[in-house]
């Protein structure tokens, strides 16, 4: 989904693990000065999770312009929570079959609002330097997390407010999380971004030169030698 009016320039990819169909999905749109993304994981485990995720990421960039500010994040989640629940009724299953994270930002002039239930990660840069908004979720086992499907997502929404006049922002799914954030301290990895940024050359607007290029890089073997999983990423640059 893009709607684009501000001075935003943008571009999104995903793409499926081998032998996979992808359950990730991604969107971004821009509305005024202020740009809303979000990407979502569907966990493997769960067969419908490529209906939680696409509901999950469509229904944040469809309520976040009306309800972030007025009635804050919390509020967001539940609407997420809301569709979602009506998709697995539709879909005659249980909602854990559309299990999928959420990480999510409504950036503007001057403050911007990152949202996150699980892992995954969103970077932005103000000045100089590169910044993890949240750090990853991870569950309380190894290789687990949570999902905004789960009757205590609230407990595990996590939210923060940046002020300042974000430039670059890149958001992403746990596929590529461990690739482009350090071990240990989930600092970024600048030189990656750098070169992602670098790549969104259009004015304004959705960058499709750009999105041919993030398409290539996950697909290429500095990604796919490393993981198996499904990888998208979001990013967009205020031109």
């Amino acid at each position: 989904m893009n709607v684009t009016t501000g001075q935003w320039a943008h571009a999104y990819a995903r793409r499926a693990g081998p032998g996979k169909t992808c359950a990730d999905w991604a969107g971004c749109r821009v509305i005024g000065e202020t740009l809303y993304a979000a990407v979502s994981d569907g966990a493997g485990s769960a067969p419908c999770s490529y209906l939680g995720s696409m509901v999950a990421v469509t229904t944040f960039l469809g309520a976040a312009p009306q309800r972030l500010a007025s009635d804050g994040p919390a509020a967001v989640l539940t609407a997420i929570q809301d569709v979602v629940a009506l998709t697995a009724k539709d879909q005659n299953v249980p909602i854990d079959d559309l299990a999928c994270t959420l990480v999510a930002a409504a950036v503007g002039p001057e403050k911007s609002i990152f949202m996150q239930v699980g892992d995954g990660a969103a970077v932005f840069r103000i000045e100089e330097g590169y910044e993890t908004a949240i750090i990853p979720d991870q569950g309380e086992f190894l290789n687990t997390t949570y999902f905004v499907t789960m009757t205590t997502a609230h407990e595990h929404l996590k939210v923060r407010e940046v002020i300042g006049s974000i430039q670059d922002l890149a958001l992403f799914t746990d596929g590529i999380q461990g690739l482009v954030l350090h071990p240990g301290t989930d600092a970024p990895h600048e030189a990656f971004f750098q070169t992602v940024f670098r790549n969104i050359r259009a004015p304004q607007g959705n960058d499709s030169a750009a999105e041919a290029w993030l398409s290539n890089m996950l697909a290429s073997e500095m990604v796919t030698n490393r993981t198996d999983d499904d990888t998208s990423i979001v990013v967009a640059r205020r031109t």
